[in-house]
């Protein structure tokens, strides 16, 4: 995963006035916790205008699905449903050739009540003039205990940690309801994820 590709996907949506969240390993980050991610996961708000716009947005910075699905399949919650349901579809992945090491996973459904998180979400510049919003640790904790992945979050100073392999590790639930392992790094992004 590349910061210009994230600053490029969130400037695209921005500017296009998308709805969306950021979730994920960048939302752990955000919140101060150190996760390394390969993609860029987001939730939109499901509305069919807002959908297209997202993909026309995507589109015009080279991003595509992976799958050939329409803007206007995916603004239909129907199928969506059945995508689910059938296929296990949680997340629609983008790629694209010009970002090859750097996908966008767009959830097939809202996994939280959508606008009362973006109320909530943490909303951090990426750079001056780009603003993101986040979300919550809560949502986060519970997107996480749903999802019952053990995924882990890494860094050389976390509390309460046990050591593996020379890094420290802590399930992701348990590592965001103490406190940071790592200063908030919504600024110095590019000491995890290389800039180009």
């Amino acid at each position: 995963m590349r910061l210009a590709a994230f600053e490029q996907v969130a400037q695209a949506l921005h500017e296009a006035g998308v709805r969306f969240l950021v979730v994920g390993g960048l939302a752990v980050n955000a919140h101060g916790y150190l996760r390394l991610t390969a993609d860029i996961g987001l939730v939109i708000a499901l509305d069919p205008a807002n959908i297209h716009t997202a993909f026309e947005a995507l589109a015009g910075i080279g991003y595509r699905p992976s799958v050939p699905i329409r803007a206007e399949e995916f603004a239909d919650a129907g199928l969506r449903k059945r995508w689910q349901r059938e296929k296990g579809m949680q997340v629609l992945n983008f790629f694209s050739d010009r970002r090859p090491e750097t996908s966008v996973d767009l959830f097939v459904h809202e996994p939280f009540d959508f606008a009362a998180e973006y109320r909530a979400a943490l909303t951090a510049e990426l750079r001056p003039g780009l603003p993101v919003r986040f979300v919550s640790i809560p949502t986060l904790i519970r997107m996480k205990e749903a999802a019952g992945r053990a995924i882990r979050t890494t860094s050389s100073t976390c509390a309460g940690s046990s050591k593996t392999g020379g890094r420290y590790e802590q399930p992701i639930a348990a590592s965001l309801r103490s406190p940071p392992c790592a200063a908030r790094i919504v600024a110095p992004w590019s000491r995890h994820y290389g800039r180009e």
